[in-house]
């Protein structure tokens, strides 16, 4: 993730050489299995091919990269009648690419020999080069550069072509397209761009192609396409743009791997198999896209159309002969063997090698005798794939899923053809002696050199100190330390359950003044996020350029449950599989998923790839599969440290953390290690994180610093913390609210920031979001935002996290920081609190500066603390709260500012005496939204306070009922909107994308593909009731009469009322239920765990079946609702109900990380 691959000593663990050629994070690598060659793929858009030499009988790494590709002139998509295309390509509405081909020259092909494709649909040009940057290894390429003897080509490798350096906004250049982007940029849907050779060499696969079109709509006018594709280099043209690309795939491509076992060439071509798993009709199964190729080449060809290749000469070692440049026919020569009988392969070699490419959401199986797929398997998962891979004999193809599940898919022998004898792939030269890379530091090199680590089974990454060069503030995280083979790895989709009465900081429009409800939500798979930089983290069993593969935790010592002769994922649930059910309204959209299945023994089948076997694993399995259920990991320990045990960083509060720190058994520089290490291992799972801060490391040493000389300058001195994407900081962070809008823009500290740093706080990075604070669309999802993808929750695989505050309860939840800060308009703070076992406290609206905090109401947005303990929770918020004179609001804090000493308040004896409050009539009217498990639960809770001393009464919201139907709050949110966002962006230092109001911002979301507009709509902001739409902000008179129609709603008859009228100092709801009231007049409420859903309880999908709304063992809390500015008070009553019942260390997350402050302590 810091934008470096790695090459590792497999014997010691040590890295050996970096490669720091790449301008953003590097998301694949793969290794020649000739030894010739490594190649690595970037979200720079770019592949680098790196040329082994052999010295003295050694390998050693070339200097320079043989190559690096990721631009290039792509023809226009023109199809005539005599084009070579298929005659109903221009009508085919489904095909979306050619098969195209270059032919290239090269002196001496390469062993066994460089594939040449048949049937050119259009030439593919070698870009314009520009000269690189100088190399990161130092030296300079010349003519006197040394080579291997070996049969790769031997011309000199293009100059660098560099990558653009951001995404283009623009559209297309015409008809054809000059020096285009050839692969996508850093804002595509997935962490992973998994390239790999063919298993002889002959040709390298690199995903994540685009292949931009331009056609003809009317006129002078064209209209451009960007078709999702893989291309293909051959061997003999690893030093030339790729040769060829494949049929364009409905979403892009994650991964290409190739079976290792080679296969005869067939006499027919194979029609292909269409395989859709359990979908509910068959109009769903996408139409195939057709061959781009002839089987037979068409008779007459036009002067500009040449025409395909009539055949195939075959790779030899004593050809050179290669597709000519003016595409002549080849004959075959007594040197060059015909192709055999049957179809004219793809490639021109004398086997078959078969190839899997995942997309985003469907397999497709090639091989490189015909340019269609032989089988397509779709509607395999709920999330977006990661990683494929096959068995040695070929028979069984693993597939990862980042909605925690692991498939195979098994063909029985014969299927895929009749194994070919092993081809001979090396040449005739001695095998080398081992691989011994130099050291970078053995030349002038500005590549950053990593620190070697003692190769020890229980030592653990340590994070070196930043290179001299500052990273820019998009660098990315450090690779992973010892990532475990879960199949958890990215995380996957979106939408609000109707467990909470408002989903985010601000929920749909549906949902402002009605029942807790979810809207149909639209899937999208998980953007890449962009990670400001930290240090680059090395050691042994690091993983590099794979960023945020982060699987959850291997069992290790004291974990017990796994299955005999399995590797198994450390996951922790009773069970994952079980029956899935609609929520009430769904329709006739039900499915269920499928549950881990036992594979039965191949060969009973028959009919061509009929017998293609799948089954849903929740461990990741080689070799046997069989079945295996979910594991129960006993709790975490803690970690002797010099003879002192110290506890889980999942359960660890702030006072252990500084009683630590004061006795010297750790440092504030060995938490942030430690909380890097754990937000990494398992970011790509939960997308919960989409900064780190570059600068944490240096801000915790200078904490150090003070420390030792004895300045301490507050409690959360040298304690790490995540603030919510929305939460301005002047360093090298971005500030974004989810969207690409305002990726860039730079700011000076929000003043809550000031005050974090003032107090010694380690900001350690940026949380992900539902974008905006959900005030975008309808049909969206809790914790997706275009910048950081969908985060889903840690107690259940595809939980969703709620929002909008997603990551900072997901984070907190699993100490990836002591504790977070999240913001709320209406349920942001509490509904994520509630479903993450967390404590959350909702501020009044003006207890905390909203300065720099990107808006939506200035009447209702505020800005808390989600912590695991009541304690920390009011450490956080006694650091936070305050008046600013940025914030008029902040000026209504009582005693003349004074903020209350709030640790104080928290008291076990808090009941006794108190008059506490039940909102009955809520609970009636909203009974229907709230589960059996929920409502027993509370009614316990009511029990318990009553037995702690507690006067319980009904405290009804007496015009709950008439608010059910009223829509002043849309109006209200909406005016503000409009005001407070434009006068956010008036004070941005910087603002690279033009955005003024919010009017640009729509504009902008509608042209950024990355928005993923339409399919996630804009209308909040430009629909019906949209602020758009609406037209008038909170300056306009009409503001005045909504404004006080939400004070009425929320006041005399909500909860305000209720307090006055019986006396009371709090009001008891289940957090579900309990945002929207207090949310209209700006009142405290404070949640803390109270249960979770039974370990039996039936899995609830949301509308759009994409997350996991409720389930077994999924948390929920209760809410304390008082009146403005009674933090304390609540406070003491939470804290007397957390202490009574430590609910919160009943059930462990499924997902936790492996790694501990102690992995990272000398």
């Amino acid at each position: 993730m810091d934008n470096v691959a790695r090459i590792y000593n497999a014997t010691n663990g040590q890295t050996v050489r970096q490669i720091a050629e790449h301008n953003h994070y590097v998301q694949g690598v793969a290794w020649d299995p000739m030894n010739e060659y490594i190649a690595t793929q970037s979200s720079d858009r770019s592949v680098h091919i790196y040329a082994l030499k052999t010295k003295d009988g050694q390998f050693s790494l070339d200097a320079h990269a043989y190559n690096k590709v990721s631009k290039m002139d792509l023809p226009a998509r023109r199809i005539s009648s005599n084009s070579p295309a298929p005659p109903d390509f221009a009508s085919s509405s489904n095909h979306k690419a050619s098969f195209v081909q270059e032919s290239m020259g090269s002196p001496i092909p390469s062993a066994p020999g460089t594939p040449q494709a048949q049937a050119l649909s259009v030439p593919m040009n070698p870009p314009p080069t520009s000269h690189s940057r100088r190399s990161s290894f130092g030296s300079q390429m010349g003519n006197s550069m040394r080579r291997s003897v070996s049969p790769s080509p031997s011309t000199m490798p293009l100059p660098a072509v560099m990558p653009s350096a951001s995404p283009s906004l623009s559209g297309g250049l015409g008809m054809g397209f000059r020096n285009t982007n050839i692969y996508a940029n850093e804002t595509f849907t997935s962490f992973f761009r998994r390239l790999t050779f063919a298993p002889d060499g002959s040709l390298l696969f690199t995903p994540a192609g685009q292949y931009k079109t331009a056609s003809a709509s009317g006129g002078d006018r064209s209209e451009d396409e960007i078709l999702n594709t893989v291309y293909i280099y051959s061997r003999a043209g690893l030093n030339k743009p790729p040769v060829a690309h494949l049929p364009g795939h409905k979403k892009p491509s994650i991964a290409v791997k190739c079976s290792p076992v080679f296969y005869a060439l067939r006499t027919a071509n194979t029609d292909t198999k269409e395989i859709t798993i359990d979908t509910k009709a068959a109009e769903d199964i996408p139409p195939l896209p057709e061959p781009a190729m002839l089987t037979k080449p068409p008779t007459s060809h036009a002067p500009m159309d040449p025409p395909p290749l009539t055949s195939a000469p075959s790779p030899s070692l004593s050809i050179a002969t290669m597709a000519s440049p003016c595409n002549v026919d080849i004959e075959p020569s007594p040197t060059t063997p015909s192709t055999p009988a049957g179809p004219v392969p793809a490639f021109g070699l004398p086997y078959r090698v078969v190839y899997a490419v995942a997309t985003q959401d469907a397999v497709h199986v090639y091989d490189t005798q015909q340019t269609k797929p032989l089988c397509v398997v779709s509607n395999l998962h709920y999330a977006t794939f990661t990683d494929l891979t096959w068995s040695s004999d070929g028979l069984t193809l693993l597939l990862t899923s980042s909605d925690g599940f692991c498939s195979a898919l098994t063909f029985a022998p014969g299927e895929l053809g009749t194994v070919h004898p092993h081809p001979q792939i090396g040449n005739t030269r001695a095998t080398p002696t081992p691989i011994n890379i130099p050291r970078a530091s053995q030349s002038a090199v500005s590549t950053p050199q990593a620190t070697p680590t003692t190769a020890t089974a229980s030592i653990l990454p340590s994070i070196p100190k930043p290179p001299s060069s500052v990273p820019s503030a998009n660098t990315a995280l450090p690779p992973p330390p010892n990532p475990s083979p879960s199949p958890f790895t990215q995380s996957g989709r979106p939408a609000s359950p109707a467990r909470s009465v408002s989903a985010s900081s601000m929920t749909t429009q549906s949902s402002f003044a009605h029942p807790p409800d979810q809207n149909p939500q639209h899937v999208m798979n998980n953007p890449t996020p962009s990670m400001s930089s930290v240090p680059s983290m090395t050691a042994a069993g690091s993983i590099g350029g794979v960023p945020l593969y982060t699987p959850p935790q291997t069992p290790g010592s004291g974990y017990s449950g796994v299955t005999s002769g399995n590797v198994v994922a450390g996951v922790k649930r009773g069970s994952v599989t079980s029956e899935v059910s609609e929520e009430e309204g769904t329709g006739k959209d039900k499915r269920r998923r499928i549950a881990p299945t036992l594979v039965g023994e191949p060969g009973t089948e028959s009919g061509e790839l009929a017998a293609m076997r799948l089954s849903f694993l929740p461990v990741a399995l080689l070799g046997a599969i069989t079945t295996v259920t979910a594991l129960t990991i006993p709790p975490y320990t803690g970690t002797l440290i010099k003879g002192k045990q110290f506890p889980s960083l999942l359960d660890v509060d702030l006072e252990e953390l500084v009683a630590g720190l004061e006795s010297g058994l750790f440092t504030s520089v060995d938490l942030v290690k430690a909380y890097t290490a754990r937000i990494i291992e398992v970011n790509s799972t939960l997308h919960a994180v989409t900064e780190l801060n570059p600068d944490a490391l240096a801000i915790a040493a200078t904490a150090d610093g003070l420390r030792a000389n004895g300045t301490i300058l507050g409690p959360l001195h040298g304690i790490p913390i995540l603030i919510k994407n929305n939460i301005a900081t002047g360093d090298k962070m971005n500030n974004t609210a989810g969207s690409f809008a305002l990726y860039g823009a730079k700011q000076p500290d929000s003043t809550l920031a000031k005050k974090l740093r003032a107090a010694g706080v380690v900001i350690l990075g940026k949380t992900n979001l539902s974008q905006w604070a959900n005030y975008r669309s309808s049909n969206s999802t809790n914790g997706w935002s275009a910048y950081g993808g969908q985060v889903t929750a840690a107690y259940y695989p595809g939980q969703d996290p709620s929002g909008s505050s997603s990551g900072s309860g997901v984070a907190s939840s699993i100490g990836l920081a002591l504790a977070t800060l999240g913001s709320e308009t209406s349920g942001s703070i509490l509904s994520p609190s509630d479903v993450n076992n967390l404590v959350g406290i909702k501020p009044t609206v003006g207890l905390t500066s909203r300065y720099l905090v990107i808006p939506i109401s200035e009447h209702q947005d505020t800005v808390g603390p989600m912590a695991r303990s009541v304690k920390d929770a009011a450490y956080l918020l006694q650091t936070i709260a305050g008046p600013d004179p940025n914030d008029n609001y902040t000026s209504a804090i009582p005693n003349n500012g004074t903020v209350p000493d709030y640790l104080a308040a928290l008291n076990y004896e808090s009941f006794r005496g108190a008059r506490i409050g039940v909102a009955r009539n809520v609970l009636e009217i909203w009974a229907k939204y709230t589960d059996a498990p929920v409502i027993a639960a509370f009614d316990e809770a009511v029990a318990q306070i009553k037995a702690a001393g507690a006067t319980i009464v009904d405290a009804n919201f007496t015009a709950f009922e008439a608010w059910q139907t009223d829509n002043n709050e849309t109006l209200v949110l909406n005016a503000d909107f409009l005001a407070n966002l434009k006068t956010y962006l008036s004070e941005l230092d910087y603002n690279p994308n033009n955005v003024t109001d919010l009017a640009s911002v729509n504009a902008f979301t509608h042209r950024f593909p990355a928005e993923d507009y339409p399919d996630r709509d804009t209308a909040v902001w430009d629909g019906p009731q949209g602020a758009l739409t609406q037209g008038w902000d909170n300056t306009d008179p009409r503001f005045w009469a909504a404004y006080q129609a939400n004070l009425y709603f929320g006041g005399e008859g909500g909860i305000l009322g209720a307090l006055e009228r019986t006396n009371t100092s709090a009001v008891l709801l289940p957090t579900q239920l309990s945002p929207s009231i207090p949310a209209l007049v700006g009142s405290s409420v404070v949640t803390v765990p109270m249960g979770f859903y039974p370990a039996n309880w039936t899995v609830t999908m949301n509308r759009r079946r994409t997350l996991v709304s409720s389930g077994p063992n999924v948390p929920f809390g209760l809410s304390f609702m008082g009146a403005k500015f009674s933090e304390a008070e609540l406070l003491g009553f939470a804290y007397a109900y957390e202490q009574r019942t430590m609910h919160r260390n009943e059930v462990q997350p499924y997902i936790v990380p492996n790694l501990e402050l102690g992995d990272f302590v000398n």
